[in-house]
């Protein structure tokens, strides 16, 4: 009776966790991320894993860092007002195709792709029915949002800026694999003062000198 009680109260506390993920890539698929989750104290009771999210460091480290990956900047805070235990993690890594590398996201694949002139980037977060299913979870988020090196095109989150885009996703829709898909472009070649017209500028002043001179003389 004990170990199911147990279990019961580890899948009614695996989901209540809210996390926001924010994510800068570079062209070549390297990047940094930043990661905030927090639950409520007493929710640490059993363990320091709550639906997968640890909250002590050794484990936060082990989980996150991987060859492809490495911590930057950790930090975990316990607020006595809210009851609440909050990790920062800042990590940064070498190919956004080789994130699932890290146990962190082992129920992540992720894809960033060149094709010609444009970047294919997914992201998908592989389905979690059980805790999904749990009553309540309608009131967990967890937001992830990209940072693009080029123009957004085309995608199915919410467009913050040129580059920037956000997926909120209550954990409720865990029931099936989510994905994240967008579209980027490449900027084209800046023209107006610092692209042609800045050199036809120049020579159009050294003409007008020599003009000038050969008048003068």
């Amino acid at each position: 009776m004990r170990l199911i009680l147990f279990l019961m109260s580890v899948v009614l506390l695996s989901g209540c966790v809210n996390l926001t993920q924010k994510t800068v890539i570079n062209f070549d698929g390297s990047g940094t991320m930043t990661l905030n989750y927090a639950t409520k104290t007493n929710n640490l009771s059993i363990g320091d894993n709550v639906g997968g999210f640890y909250f002590s460091e050794s484990k936060i480290r082990e989980t996150y860092t991987s060859e492809n990956s490495e911590i930057k900047n950790l930090k975990i805070e316990n607020s006595e007002k809210d009851s609440l235990v909050t990790v920062n993690l800042e990590l940064s890594f070498k190919d956004f195709n080789k994130l699932n590398s890290a146990k962190g996201f082992a129920r992540t694949e992720s894809e960033w792709k060149a094709e010609n002139d444009i970047y294919k980037f997914k992201f998908y977060i592989l389905k979690d029915s059980i805790n999904a299913s749990i009553p309540g979870m309608d009131n967990y988020n967890f937001k992830y949002e990209f940072n693009f090196p080029g123009l957004v095109s085309e995608t199915n989150g919410t467009r913050d800026g040129n580059r920037n885009v956000v997926w909120e996703i209550a954990v409720s829709q865990f029931k099936n694999n989510v994905e994240l898909n967008a579209i980027i472009e490449k900027e084209k070649g800046g023209c107006g003062i610092f692209g042609i017209e800045l050199p036809l500028l120049i020579i159009f002043l050294m003409n007008l000198r020599k003009v000038k001179i050969k008048k003068n003389h």
